[in-house]
């Protein structure tokens, strides 16, 4: 039927953009979500915490870690999902409107594992996974290891948890985790604890670039003296074959005077 490629290639190409379109919404209301969790977190005092958000997922390229909160309770990853519906959890599973999540809760909890292994010397314990909810009410409550919150009391939850770190090490996790970790948009990729090279000069980290010695004049000329010389004599066998004896009698005369002259050059710069 005359038309019917063109029109299925239309087709696919509509469902290919409104693929896109979906995924765009879904990545728009994520950012909406993630600016919620990060106003409410402001809240909390900049001397005893330190929050850093939007961090590429140690280990991982595409992946980002949406907030990472460091205080006395201890270092909080928290994911922040923007959901509409109803969040419960039944049986010690997370459901939306009815639906299970246990990919959030597994996804909430490897995350926290990640930064675990950038926090050198310090033990089990230390870091706890968290998914926060962009609700006006408070949720709270606990999937297996993963805490349960919302933007309207993730604030309250975290100051009321007990003191695990000393003041000196809610500031040395910080560094790490801030030495450690890059922006979700940075080009660069993170470097883990266990890879990151000891700091060097930036030259030490380049291979030296061999430089080819310098030639001196005498090797250059010496290095000429051959092309000259085949000059000269061919010179002379051109003359031999065209010109009278007269005219060879000279160009050899010359050629004489030549050749005298780039051996008496040749001895002196030696």
């Amino acid at each position: 039927m005359a038309g019917e490629s063109a029109r299925e290639s239309a087709r696919r190409q509509r469902e290919k953009a409104e693929r896109l379109l979906r995924a765009a919404d879904r990545n728009e209301r994520g950012a909406r979500g993630e600016e919620a969790t990060a106003h409410v977190l402001a809240a909390l005092p900049a001397d005893r915490w330190t929050v850093l958000h939007d961090l590429r997922w140690p280990g991982r390229r595409y992946a980002n870690v949406d907030h990472i909160v460091v205080g006395p309770p201890g270092v909080f990853v928290i994911d922040s999902k923007n959901w509409s519906g109803d969040i419960a959890v039944r049986e010690n599973v997370l459901r939306c409107n009815g639906y299970r999540k246990e990919r959030e809760v597994v996804g909430a909890a490897e995350a926290a594992v990640a930064v675990t292994r950038l926090c050198v010397g310090m033990g089990s314990g230390v870091v706890h996974p968290v998914l926060c909810f962009v609700k006006d009410y408070a949720i709270e409550g606990w999937v297996r290891e993963v805490m349960l919150c919302s933007t309207h009391n993730v604030v309250s939850m975290l100051e009321s948890r007990p003191a695990t770190l000393t003041p000196e090490q809610v500031h040395g996790i910080s560094l790490q985790l801030d030495a450690q970790l890059v922006p979700a948009t940075s080009s660069a990729l993170p470097i883990s604890a266990t890879t990151r090279r000891p700091s060097q000069p930036r030259s030490a980290l380049r291979p030296q670039a061999r430089r080819s010695p310098r030639r001196t004049p005498q090797r250059k000329r010496r290095r000429n003296e051959p092309s000259l010389l085949g000059f000269v004599f061919a010179l002379v066998l051109v003359g031999v074959l065209i010109f009278s004896p007269q005219t060879i009698t000279a160009l050899g005369d010359a050629a004489g005077k030549a050749l005298a002259h780039f051996m008496t050059s040749a001895t002196s710069s030696k």
